[in-house]
């Protein structure tokens, strides 16, 4: 059996029980071996640790060294069940989110196991992940509601990947929505788009059967 990656987990604040989950994936720059502090360098974790609270568990393993998420799908999975397992979890309400190669990773989580999330809400990174060269068909997501940002001004993950994918969902009518900024670059629109407290609204209204 895999072992489960190195990870934080943020207690909810507010709400009832069972939580939610968020699970959250950092960028390919954060990836280490239990070292949390660049795990939390953006996105979410940033968000929370500048004094923001979520009614939900917030679930941020780390990638380890020289590998992407997709190499580690099965740890990935066993370190969500784990955690399912020990807390008080609503499984109707788990949700998964990457900025840059863990928004590819949410990707590749999804589409191997698309019946698991709730929701998916890549930011600044596709179904195609230009560090590992691999591509994913994003139509394997099944049923998974996804919100997909990105942004005309990030010059590391181009809007044009995206955009290729948002066509690839309308032809196999996918339930999606597309945000598209104009000028953020990579870093900003992390901060945008995690800073946003629609997105944490979107998500919770989000409930598999």
């Amino acid at each position: 059996m895999s072992a489960p990656l190195p990870f934080v987990l943020y207690e909810p604040t507010g709400g009832q029980a069972p939580h939610p989950v968020i699970v959250f994936l950092h960028g390919s720059g954060e990836r280490g071996d239990g070292d949390f502090v660049l795990a939390k360098k953006h996105g979410l974790p940033k968000y929370l640790d500048q004094g923001n609270t979520l009614p939900a568990y917030v679930l941020v393993p780390q990638c380890p060294l020289n590998v992407g998420w997709g190499d580690v799908l099965s740890r990935l999975d066993r370190t969500i069940t784990d955690v399912i397992a020990a807390h008080d979890i609503d499984q109707r309400r788990l949700y998964i989110t990457g900025f840059s190669m863990g928004g590819y990773g949410s990707w590749s989580y999804v589409t191997h196991y698309p019946t698991r999330f709730a929701a998916m809400l890549p930011v600044a990174g596709t179904g195609f992940h230009q560090i590992f060269l691999r591509e994913l068909d994003p139509c394997a997501i099944g049923s998974t509601p996804v919100w997909i940002i990105q942004s005309g001004g990030d010059p590391i993950v181009p809007a044009s990947r995206s955009d290729v994918i948002v066509a690839n969902l309308t032809d196999c009518g996918a339930n999606f929505k597309y945000t598209r900024y104009e000028t953020e670059d990579h870093g900003e629109t992390a901060q945008r788009a995690f800073f946003d407290p629609a997105i944490y609204e979107w998500l919770f209204q989000q409930t598999k059967p």
